[in-house]
This record gives structure tokens, sequence and C-alpha cells, in this order.
């Protein structure tokens, strides 16, 4: 016997050739020229203005203490937002380059 089906046609689709459910994702690349600044997901170079000398210390628990402190969240926004992202198979790159400030 013949048999064809399961296969998703010509437009793609969420089943693959062989019957076998497919999730269908999409990745977002976002490169922003220095920290976001408006709206929910708005950050702050205060954080790191404060600690940066102790960052450049010699004594490591200093500069390891100012390290962690860097690493905590300003906001809960894109945590929740990459849980919902995570949801629908959405895969969000943001990369945030030093714009015009320097931070030396």
């Amino acid at each position: 016997g013949g048999g064809g089906g399961g296969g998703a046609g010509p437009g793609g689709g969420a089943m693959g050739s062989g019957g076998e459910l497919r999730h269908p994702s999409v990745r977002i690349l976002s490169f922003l020229a220095g920290l976001p600044d408006l709206g929910d997901g708005a950050l702050s170079a205060a954080r790191y203005n404060d600690v940066a000398a102790d960052l450049k210390s010699h004594a490591h628990d200093e500069a390891s203490a100012a390290a962690d402190a860097l690493l905590l969240p300003q906001t809960d926004f894109y945590g929740d937002a990459g849980a919902r992202a995570a949801l629908a198979t959405i895969v969000v790159d943001v990369f945030s380059l030093a714009g015009g400030a320097s931070y030396t």
C-alpha cells in the first residue's frame, strides 16, 4: 500500500515527514548601543558607578563583592520576558554594547 500522510506539505508546519511533532521556534537578535534606558526594562549605570573603584581593587574580597553586586538583577523584566518567551519557544539574544560612555 501506499500511504502518504503525516507530512506537513510544501509550507512546512508542526508535523515532520515521519509524523513526529516538531516545535517551531523563533530567534530574535537585539543589538543595543548602550544600556536600555526606557520602559519597563530600563537599567541604570549607577550600580556600576557605585562599585567601579572596588572592581579595580587588588583586594580579592572587595573586587569579588563588587562583581557579585553587578550580577544582581535591577529589574524582573528580563527574567519574566525570558520565561514567557521560552513558553512560546522563542529565543531572545540581547547584546548591549557600550555607547559613548567609557567604563574605564
